[in-house]
């Protein structure tokens, strides 16, 4: 069976879809049928590729409460990529995030695990959108976050806990970002 464009929907540990993965060109096949399961082969191509290790950052969400933080904490770089691609899929289903109520509204970013740009980011999205949030993956994507549509719009107060580990860490992209952010009209404080 052929489609033009078929959508794989990624499901949440409630059985709703959290995501989704657009095939263009597709073609169904059926493999195998066991009682009321049926496997079916689907190929095409993908308009989105997942980053290598995506597939665990979902195992992770259907098992989670879905309120823990810093889950992604543990996962070396290429698994905060991961988690950042899963994240900005689930972002792009639920478009566009509604924003918070009050433009006066201040949030906390927990510096602690903040070691490489993917980090950053994975704290950032967390701060902002709560657990599994995605606020940006890179200096551009931030800036189309901030113009709106993926969470709080400025004016807003980032309050950056434990911002040491970044100065640290990556001390001339972390003043990239906070330059971004106070650039926004974000009041970006370091702690």
């Amino acid at each position: 069976m052929h489609h033009d464009v078929l959508e794989l929907r990624v499901l949440g540990k409630n059985g709703l879809p959290v995501a989704a993965y657009t095939v263009g060109s597709a073609e169904i096949s059926e493999e195998h049928e066991r009682g009321n399961v049926v496997d079916l082969r689907v190929s095409g191509y993908l308009w989105d590729t997942p980053c290598p290790g995506t597939d665990a950052v979902w195992s992770a969400w259907r098992t989670s409460s879905g309120d823990e933080r810093n889950i992604w904490a543990g996962l070396p770089e290429e698994g905060r990529e991961a988690w950042l691609d899963a994240a900005r899929l689930r972002a792009v289903w639920r478009f566009p995030i509604p924003p918070p109520p009050s433009p006066s509204d201040s949030f906390r970013l927990d510096g602690s695990h903040v070691t490489d740009h993917s980090g950053l980011y994975c704290a950032l999205g967390e701060a902002l959108n709560g657990p599994g949030g995605y606020y940006g993956s890179t200096l551009d994507a931030l800036k189309d976050c901030l113009r709106g549509n993926f969470g709080p719009v400025a004016p807003f107060t980032l309050v950056w806990h434990d911002s040491a580990t970044a100065r640290t860490h990556i001390p001339e992209y972390m003043d990239e970002v906070v330059r971004t952010l106070r650039s926004a009209g974000v009041t970006t404080l370091l702690a």
